[in-house]
């Protein structure tokens, strides 16, 4: 017979789900079907504000899913990610160590999840 073990479900598998559509749908309700940063009402999406591992999609706290527009999501998803990229170029350039900026990294993420939802949403947080 033989090993059947199944291969964990990916991220875009995930966001089929029954589960996270529910989760998504009282996202986009609470929201008001609307863009939380720009007010449009077309092509929304519900945004992450972190990832924990191990954590399915629909298993994070309403506070930390915000409905946004296409625009406002990529905004969001990848103007963090361009942003670190640009302060570890800028330190490499000026001399600092991966491990100098390993730890400023660490001490960026000592924030606490709504200092960081905060900063990530513009101010727009969901009690």
């Amino acid at each position: 017979m033989k090993n059947m073990t199944m291969k964990p479900k990916t991220y875009r598998e995930n966001l089929a789900s029954p589960k996270w559509k529910k989760k998504r749908s009282a996202i986009l309700k609470r929201d008001n079907h609307a863009c939380q940063k720009c007010g449009d009402t077309n092509n929304l999406q519900v945004h992450h504000c972190y990832y924990e591992s191990g954590l399915k999609p629909w298993e994070y706290p309403g506070e930390s899913l915000i409905t946004l527009c296409n625009h406002c999501h990529y905004d969001a998803t990848y103007g963090l990610h361009i942003l670190v990229e640009k302060i570890e170029y800028t330190m490499r350039k000026k001399g600092v160590t991966f491990f100098d900026f390993k730890a400023i990294l660490s001490a960026i993420t000592d924030l606490s999840r709504e200092e960081i939802m905060n900063k990530l949403t513009g101010g727009i947080i969901k009690k």
